[in-house]
């Protein structure tokens, strides 16, 4: 066989071949994965959450996830997560959801809103003892605890009144944690608890109150303004100037 025919008969259909399948595997052959998925970022957490968390930054990631298989609720901004509170623990890595994170001013995150050091405690009220109900979510109050009959230092009988705890801050009212005022119309009448926030000692000293006698909310003006030093009250003093 010459070499024309080696060519001809053998070389020639090699290369036919090679360039029939590049041709094929060019314009014929499906798409890579990744020009397949369209993708988008999603928010994950950077690091095992437990729940009651507020986000920060550095607990959260953006990652990006198949479009077309992303999950109901998945939140795709930081912005969204940042400043919320986590409602369930979440793992690292996991996506965020909106069913995981509640608002700061929700209930499930009351925690959050007392000041380091105090303790959430809760007074039961009426309309005669809370101000006829126009105490509102962020005031301060003052408590004043009367107790019938008791007996003061000294040995000395009667009815006593005094300042308990002051400038006091409210928590919530009735279920209520936020003070606007559009939203609360036509929810405030009828509450019968304050939450307060005390410290420890305070809270027991409260406790003890509503044992043994009655304790009446006393609202301060919105201004800030100093305690005062009354001492004990009894009916003696109703007579005084």
């Amino acid at each position: 066989m010459t070499r024309s025919s080696i060519f001809r008969y053998l070389l020639l259909p090699t290369l036919a071949g090679l360039l029939a399948t590049w041709l094929v595997y060019r314009y014929v052959a499906p798409p890579s994965q990744a020009a397949q998925l369209a993708t988008v970022e999603v928010v994950v957490a950077e690091r095992a959450l437990p729940p009651r968390t507020v986000l920060a930054r550095a607990d959260l990631a953006l990652q990006p996830f198949p479009k077309d298989y992303l999950p109901t609720g998945a939140v795709t901004s930081l912005e969204d997560a940042l400043g919320r509170v986590t409602v369930a623990p979440l793992a690292a890595g996991e996506i965020v959801l909106a069913a995981h994170l509640a608002e700061p001013t929700s209930k499930v995150a009351l925690a959050y809103h007392v000041p380091a050091g105090f303790r959430a405690f809760t007074i039961p009220i009426g309309e005669t003892t809370a101000v006829a109900g126009f105490i509102q979510p962020g005031d301060r109050v003052d408590l004043v605890f009367v107790r019938s009959g008791g007996s003061a230092a000294g040995g000395a009988q009667g009815d006593q009144a005094t300042l308990l705890v002051q400038n006091v801050q409210v928590l919530a009212v009735g279920q209520r944690q936020d003070s606007d005022p559009q939203a609360a119309e036509g929810q405030l009448q009828g509450y019968t608890s304050l939450t307060v926030a005390l410290t420890a000692r305070d809270a027991v000293r409260v406790a003890l109150a509503l044992e043994v006698g009655k304790v009446r909310v006393a609202l301060r003006p919105a201004a800030p303004e100093g305690t005062v030093n009354v001492g004990v009250v009894d009916d003696g003093d109703l007579t005084q100037p």
